[in-house]
Parts: structure tokens; C-alpha cells; sequence
């Protein structure tokens, strides 16, 4: 039996979690106009590359999730099904928005980190491979597995009612390890090869980088450890913040490396009439180039300005 407290307690939950839902949008939607004109500029017209898709296609994406999230929490006229179908939109929106898209972003910039390393390459490429299958496969079965029932309450309306909490909180827990692998990679990285070097584009690549890996695990272990100790009206809390989190850094990441890509093309470009048309993106030279046209050699390692690209950032 439902007590009028457990009722009224819940209702409070969830005023907070949509409270947190609003300010989050509020936040993308602000963010959006604010680099508008420099994701037009920066993005928009440059050549199509693998980034150029998979930044376009978050900025899309994203708003798919957010709308089907809220919608999942705001209608009152679905019925079980209905809630069923609205949490596998918001769920898929979100695994392909994040994994899919802005994580992947994550792992081109560590292996463009690493000079095009061929078994840095090797390993990313498989432990990608890994986390999409572990994250398809968890989620699936979630999916499968809830059932949901409509209270007829607005804001409380679409419920779990056999939320399975250990597979859910798989499918957060599971990204913890890559994460910390992925930073640490970096790291190596960082000290290896480029611990002298001095350039404003890969100061960008390492601090927007490494700003989102540490965000996104500090963003998986919080999810975990809300799954299993919140409230069941608060479970849901970090989705639309975490959705939000990694589309701004993404993009940010993106237009600041294409920024400071720019600036140094604008200085080579003296004698065009618009240095901006020279500028596609950041080329990674390939672990061999046959041709440096800028060298910022440190140690062991160096970062290349070249057509002679492997990857196009």
C-alpha cells in the first residue's frame, strides 16, 4: 500500500529532477547560440571529414534525445507500451549520441594523439568495438526486461516497476574502466612525446580532452552509485546533464582545435586574399610522413601540419 507520504515524497523528486532537466536544456540552448556563428564558420564549410559528420550529427542528435526524454516524463495519455517505446527512443537517441557519436570523437583524438600509432590504433579500434557491443547488449536487455506501468500523474506518470537495478547500473559501471584506460593513455602520451612541446593546438586537444574524460568518468561512477542508492523517482536525474555535458564538450573540443588550426594557417596564408578558404581542419601527419611542412618537434614525437593527413580533425 502507497502511503500520501511516499506519494508526496516522490512528487518532491521529481519537481527536482525536472528543476535539473529545464536548467540543463536551458544551458545546451545557450550554449548553441553561443558558438553558432563559430560553428558556422569553423564547421559548416569546411570539407566533409569524419568529424565534420559525427559533430553535425550529435547536433542533431541531441536535441532527439532531450525532446524524447522529456516527452517520456511530461505525457500523461501513454499507456504501457507507449512508455516502453518512449524509453527505447530516449535510450537509443542517447547511446548512439554518446557512444556512437561524441565518444568516438574521443578515441580519434587519442590515436591522432598518438602519431597514428598502428597497435595504439589496434587496441582503441577493439576496445571501442567492445564498449559498443557491452552497451548495445546491457541496454537491450534492460529494454527488454522493464515493464511500465502509467500512473496517470503528471510527472510521475511513465514507472518502472522490475527495473533490473544491476543491469542498469552495468551499463554506466562498464564505461568506468575505458574511460580510466583512455586517460591514462593520454598521459603516457603526454610525457612520452610531448612533455617540451609548446602548441596552441595541442594545448586545445589536451585540455578540452582531457576535460571531457575526466568528466565522463567522474559522470559513470555517479551514475552508478545513483542507480543503487537513489530514490527510484531520482534514478533518472544525471541523464539529460550527462547528454548535455558531452555535446558541449565535444563541439567546444572541435571549434577550439579548428580554431587554433585557423590562426596558425592565417599566419602561413600571408598573400591570400582569405586565409579562412585554406583551412579544412587539423591534419595529423601518418606515423611516417614523407613531408613536414611544420615541425614541433619534441623527444620523441612531433605534431604535424601536412596535407599528407591521416586524420582530419
Amino acid at each position: 500500500m502507497v502511503s500520501l507520504f511516499d506519494v508526496e515524497s516522490a512528487l518532491r523528486d521529481i519537481r527536482v529532477s525536472h528543476a535539473v532537466q529545464v536548467g540543463s536544456i536551458g544551458v545546451w540552448v545557450y550554449d548553441y547560440f553561443l558558438v553558432l556563428s563559430e560553428e558556422i564558420e569553423l564547421v559548416w564549410f569546411s570539407k566533409w571529414s569524419l568529424v565534420k559528420f559525427i559533430y553535425l550529427a550529435a547536433r542533431i542528435v541531441n536535441p532527439v534525445h532531450l525532446a524524447c526524454t522529456v516527452y517520456l516524463n511530461h505525457n500523461v495519455s501513454a499507456n504501457g507500451k507507449d512508455c516502453q517505446l518512449l524509453f527505447g527512443l530516449a535510450t537509443f537517441s542517447g547511446f548512439v549520441e554518446g557512444l556512437l557519436l561524441c565518444d568516438a570523437v574521443m578515441y580519434l583524438q587519442v590515436y591522432a594523439f598518438s602519431h597514428c600509432n598502428k597497435w595504439i590504433g589496434m587496441y582503441l579500434g577493439l576496445q571501442f568495438f567492445l564498449a559498443v557491443v557491452t552497451g548495445v547488449t546491457l541496454q537491450a536487455i534492460v529494454f527488454k526486461e522493464t515493464i511500465w506501468f502509467p500512473l496517470g500523474i503528471p510527472g510521475l506518470h511513465c514507472v518502472p516497476i522490475n527495473l533490473n537495478l544491476d543491469l542498469f547500473a552495468a551499463v554506466f559501471a562498464s564505461s568506468i574502466p575505458q574511460w580510466a584506460i583512455l586517460v591514462g593513455i593520454t598521459i603516457y602520451i603526454m610525457f612520452r612525446k610531448y612533455r617540451q612541446l609548446k602548441s596552441a593546438v595541442l594545448n586545445a586537444l589536451l585540455r578540452d580532452g582531457l576535460i571531457y574524460m575526466y568528466g565522463m568518468f567522474a559522470f559513470c561512477i555517479a551514475t552508478t552509485v545513483i542507480t543503487y542508492e537513489a530514490p527510484q523517482t531520482l534514478k533518472f536525474i544525471i541523464g539529460i546533464p550527462k547528454s548535455v555535458f558531452l555535446n558541449i564538450l565535444v563541439s567546444r573540443l572541435i571549434l577550439h582545435l579548428r580554431g587554433a588550426a585557423r590562426e596558425h594557417t592565417e599566419q602561413k596564408s600571408v598573400g591570400f586574399r582569405d586565409p579562412t578558404k585554406s583551412f579544412t581542419g587539423i591534419h595529423f601527419a601518418p606515423r611516417r610522413p614523407r613531408a613536414k611542412t611544420t615541425d614541433y618537434s619534441a623527444g620523441s614525437g612531433s605534431t604535424y601540419v601536412d596535407d599528407d593527413s591521416a586524420i582530419v580533425l
